[in-house]
């Protein structure tokens, strides 16, 4: 970089209608090439963050969905002396089948997408042991609270509400 201002002298006397140019180092000169690459693994990863954020509101509104339908179903099991936890077991267990199912699909499913998302991947592989444990884990934790945290609420209802409710 010293030399800089000595070759941009030499090059504008050989060739005086040269455009101006910018010199650069190596590491810079890689650093610029492959900053299109990174924006785009960032924007992709900022999309699937928000993807794995609509999922859980998303499985969380259809649990609370699912165990407001089941209100009366609730209140009547309440009403003929069944203990709370069972009737939260029983919802979570029904709830977290059908999350069990979702997330052996989408496993396979991200498996089969890896051959695609390969060539986008830099210094990991597309078969991310760390990804594919960590995020089924959130999304069952996410699952288990969107299971739970309905059945108790609608468990603490008074039974003749539950009865009422339409």
């Amino acid at each position: 970089m010293r030399l800089s201002s000595a070759i941009e002298r030499e090059v504008k006397a050989l060739v005086p209608n040269w455009p101006a140019f910018q010199f650069r180092t190596l590491d810079e000169g890689l650093q610029l090439q492959q900053m299109l690459p990174r924006l785009g693994a960032t924007f992709l990863g900022v999309l699937g963050a928000f993807g794995l954020a609509l999922a859980a509101v998303g499985m969380y509104g259809v649990m609370a969905y699912v165990v407001k339908q089941r209100t009366r179903e609730i209140g009547i099991r309440l009403a003929i002396g069944a203990p709370i936890v069972s009737v939260i077991t029983l919802l979570m267990k029904q709830g977290m089948a059908v999350c069990l199912v979702g997330a052996a699909i989408g496993l396979g499913t991200a498996l089969l997408a890896t051959r695609l998302l390969a060539s986008l991947l830099y210094g990991i592989s597309a078969a991310d042991p760390l990804t594919f444990t960590a995020v089924p884990l959130f999304l069952l934790a996410i699952a288990l609270l969107a299971c739970y945290l309905p059945a108790r609420r609608v468990t603490r209802l008074n039974a003749v509400e539950a009865l009422r409710h339409e």
